[in-house]
């Protein structure tokens, strides 16, 4: 495990998936990041790449080869090299080994780097291709939020807004084959968003997980609460599409606010890793970094 900190906040991160496992304010000592439940959501916030979401049957195609790739890709469960930089500031690195070849046929090196800067967060993914072709991946990252953040407060006290302020906002619909999403291929509109704010409730997750497609051209998204100045406030300029899910269970304190560059197959045919909707496409010997800003309100 990795700490960093800096005045006022303290910061984990496990070396298994360069997970963030706790964002605990130094005043309060309340954590931020959801404490890994087991019979609830057994996860904090797990780091997704080269896939987001399910490939159709758990396969794709390169070539017309077929390669396994798991829900979410291998990002999260792949131990990485951990390099503190300064007190405020860690990086980890995942490079391409044979494990990852046997999901992912392709030499790489991913990096995550957390910064602290008072009460903000930045992560940096960084991808690096140093093949001579080119390389198509997902990348995107899953923190569960503890709300509420304060006594006598309820779930369904808390809001969304979105920097863009969209009229409306539109969304993937999904369906579940063996219990894990796939995309339909019709985009529906929210109707719960009332052009300002996004009310959470337990039943807005009854379908599952949201997934705000490209064209509603999100960039920042604030949660707050309607008893109070608390939430948090995300950054996302690199990443086209959003996530926002929790269970419909109760004892799910918690609300995930997931930037997404990629998103789950269409159901239908396992498709070639090229054709993924939603996938970047990096140069040869290109190098990217994709950067995420958490601002905690108080």
């Amino acid at each position: 495990m990795q700490t960093i900190e800096n005045d006022v906040l303290k910061v984990e991160i496990n070396e298994l998936g360069a997970e963030l496992t706790s964002i605990v304010d130094k005043s309060t000592g309340f954590n931020y990041i959801w404490e890994d439940k087991p019979k609830v959501w057994p996860k904090h916030a797990p780091n997704l790449f080269p896939a987001i979401g399910r490939s159709m049957n758990e396969h794709y195609l390169v070539n017309g080869q077929r390669y396994e790739m798991p829900q979410h890709g291998i990002g999260f469960f792949h131990h990485y090299v951990a390099e503190k930089l300064a007190a405020n500031c860690v990086k980890f690195t995942m490079h391409s080994d044979e494990e990852t070849h046997q999901y992912y046929p392709f030499d790489f090196t991913f990096t995550i780097q957390f910064e602290l800067h008072g009460k903000s967060i930045r992560m940096i993914d960084t991808v690096e291709n140093p093949n001579d072709e080119t390389l198509s991946f997902a990348v995107g990252t899953h923190p569960a939020w503890n709300i509420p953040m304060k006594p006598n407060e309820r779930f369904e006290d808390y809001y969304l807004t979105f920097g863009t302020k969209p009229k409306k906002l539109t969304y993937h619909e999904f369906m579940f084959d063996n219990g894990a999403p796939l995309r339909t291929g019709k985009i529906l509109e929210l109707q719960q968003y009332d052009g300002e704010r996004l009310p959470l409730t337990r039943d807005l997750f009854k379908n599952g997980l949201i997934v705000f497609n490209e064209t509603n051209k999100l960039n920042r998204l604030e949660l707050h609460s309607t008893k109070g100045s608390q939430g948090i406030t995300v950054h996302f300029r690199d990443f086209p599409q959003l996530c926002i899910w929790t269970q419909s269970d109760e004892r799910a304190s918690f609300l995930c606010l997931e930037p997404f560059y990629g998103v789950s197959d269409q159901y239908g045919q396992e498709v070639e890793l090229m054709d993924k909707v939603g996938n970047y496409h990096m140069a040869a010997h290109e190098l990217r970094t994709f950067t995420i800003d958490y601002d905690i309100n108080d």
